[in-house]
């Protein structure tokens, strides 16, 4: 019978801690919800890593800080000019492109250099050049978390330009000159004075110990093969991602109550019905682990009650302490903590 009793103050001690421990990770993760619908990502992160190992509050935040990045660049269109990464004070760039409303190419605003294309031929895979670009210059532009929503380039001998989401970028560039189908845009932007005379991709080929430069009239723009070791105004390219396939699309606002078990009812009912068919099945380790997921304070405390009467069942079956009734209670109560923060009560 002290055994009984011991067991059953311990249950009562769990239901209580659990059932406090939901409705206050619920009410935190649907006030960070709320903040990232808001914009409020640096707040919304401090919530969600309160609750890390709540629901997919770590997913959250990976979300949270990529919209910290590519959140300001999302609605741009082309020929706006939006902030990304600081190389010496540079951080405007023009929005050239938008493929697919997942990827955005973006072109300095302003010149960060002015050098040489090569020291040894016009081939990009050996040009000094791109080796300056995708070392020096990527290192000291953008931060890891602006590198890792940055999309690589695969560069043709061609000139032809192919955007590839490769996260090792085994083949690519993360860095590469202004395409020559840029050109136009440039001209009709009014941009012709400040990109006068920069290297540009190569525009149908290279040539051994030239490569193309662009240069831009009042109104008009033509390209030339120019030495290689001539120095010209460098202007870098990139691709952003600004999908949001791994993000929600459509984060909904939740009014935070006192009541915090009541915000979502409905799905609380299903969860129940799920609950009590586990019940039904003899199913009690499954009921308990179903249980965790309900919110609503009513069904939380009915699922709670169920489960220590399940539990009572078989301690009333108990002949000895180590009968397999005692011994399959003391199981189901190990699951039970389990769904309560077990380290929370350890502290009990």
């Amino acid at each position: 019978m002290l055994i009984v009793m011991v067991v059953l103050m311990t249950i009562a001690v769990i239901c209580g801690v659990s059932h406090y421990l939901a409705n206050y990770n619920e009410s935190q993760y649907r006030k960070a919800c709320n903040m990232m619908n808001e914009a409020d990502y640096e707040n919304a992160i401090s919530v969600f890593r309160d609750i890390s190992s709540y629901r997919d509050s770590e997913m959250k935040i990976l979300e949270c800080e990529k919209m910290q990045i590519v959140g300001p660049i999302m609605n741009a269109q082309i020929g706006d000019v939006v902030q990304f990464g600081n190389y010496n004070g540079i951080t405007d760039w023009v929005v050239m492109d938008i493929l697919e409303n997942e990827y955005i190419i973006l072109v300095g605003a302003e010149k960060i250099a002015e050098r040489p294309f090569s020291d040894i031929n016009a081939n990009w895979q050996l040009s000094t050049i791109r080796q300056w670009l995708n070392d020096d210059y990527y290192n000291e532009a953008f931060s890891e978390r602006e590198k890792s929503v940055m999309i690589s380039a695969h560069v043709g001998i061609k000139g032809n330009i192919e955007w590839v989401k490769d996260e090792d970028n085994t083949t690519g560039d993360w860095v590469i000159l202004p395409e020559y189908k840029m050109c136009p845009l440039i001209n009709e932007l009014g941009l012709n004075e400040k990109y006068d005379s920069m290297w540009i991709s190569a525009n149908g080929g290279w040539a051994k110990d030239a490569h193309d430069c662009v240069y831009f009239g009042n109104k008009s723009y033509s390209y030339a093969k120019v030495q290689v070791t001539s120095e010209r105004r460098v202007f870098p390219e990139i691709c952003i991602d600004i999908s949001q396939n791994e993000l929600e699309k459509n984060i909904t606002p939740v009014a935070i109550t006192q009541d915090v078990g009541k915000m979502n009812a409905e799905d609380d009912a299903a969860i129940f019905d799920s609950f009590l068919q586990l019940i039904e099945k003899g199913d009690v380790s499954g009921a308990i682990a179903v249980c965790g997921d309900i919110t609503d304070s009513d069904y939380r405390q009915k699922a709670d009650s169920i489960i220590v009467e399940s539990i009572s069942s078989k301690l009333d079956k108990a002949t000895s302490v180590n009968s397999l009734p005692l011994q399959q209670a003391y199981k189901l109560l190990v699951a039970f903590e389990e769904i309560s923060d077990s380290s929370e009560l350890a502290d009990l």
